[in-house]
């Protein structure tokens, strides 16, 4: 069933993932990957959105929601997460650094108090291997990728080629672009995580705010500034 009306707008863009453009007041971009246990949702917008996302799950028409995945805990990427949790009964999943600041534990800095998280109980740890790497789940691998938090973590679909890689870069106009901008944890750290780029070689990377890039699997790639 087709979801193209204001303020959702739901688009294949893989042979597994849905994009979904969440726009109430500002736009954001959140993913619905299917596999043969039903769908993973990776990031929930606002919590003003979570409503529009349940709506998203259903018109995708691709069996039951199992789970939420966050790229890291910002209000615009973990906000709808609770309500989502509570309305369909699914696990939540961060990696373990971003887990003090979603339990309200730690601040994230340049974050105004009235925006920070206090979501008790709400997601558990990503499972880690001996050697630090992050076990697959749902169809996508997770890859610590820091800096913009100190827990954010992009998901690769190698199937399909595609990169959910949350607020790691920004894309204008099919081009990645440096977040770069005041809340971030790290910048340099976040620059240095952009280079996972030459290791995954996506061919398609999905960004939360601005769209995608397709690099067509290219091992080198020029990120804008």
């Amino acid at each position: 069933m087709p979801l193209t009306t204001w303020p959702t707008r739901l688009e294949k863009i893989s042979p597994h993932i849905w994009q979904v453009r969440l726009s109430r007041f500002t736009a954001v971009h959140v993913w619905l990957v299917a596999d043969a246990g039903g769908l993973t949702l990776v990031d929930s917008g606002f919590w003003f959105m979570a409503h529009d996302l349940l709506t998203a799950v259903e018109a995708v028409e691709a069996g039951p929601l199992r789970r939420v995945l966050l790229t890291h805990g910002h209000p615009d990427h973990a906000g709808g997460a609770p309500l989502i949790a509570r309305e369909l009964h699914v696990p939540v999943y961060a990696h373990r650094l971003e887990l003090p600041f979603l339990e309200g534990e730690r601040a994230y800095p340049r974050i105004s108090r009235l925006f920070q998280p206090s979501h008790k109980g709400l997601a558990r740890a990503l499972l880690e291997r001996a050697d630090g790497t992050l076990e697959p789940l749902g169809g996508l691998t997770p890859w610590l990728a820091p800096g913009h938090t100190p827990g954010h973590v992009v998901y690769q679909h190698e199937q399909d080629g595609v990169l959910l890689a949350g607020d790691l870069f920004k894309a204008r106009k099919g081009e990645l672009h440096h977040l770069g901008h005041l809340y971030s944890v790290d910048r340099g750290q976040a620059a240095r995580s952009e280079r996972i780029l030459e290791r995954l070689e996506p061919s398609r990377v999905e960004t939360s705010h601005g769209g995608s890039a397709l690099l067509d699997g290219r091992s080198e790639f020029t990120v804008q500034e």
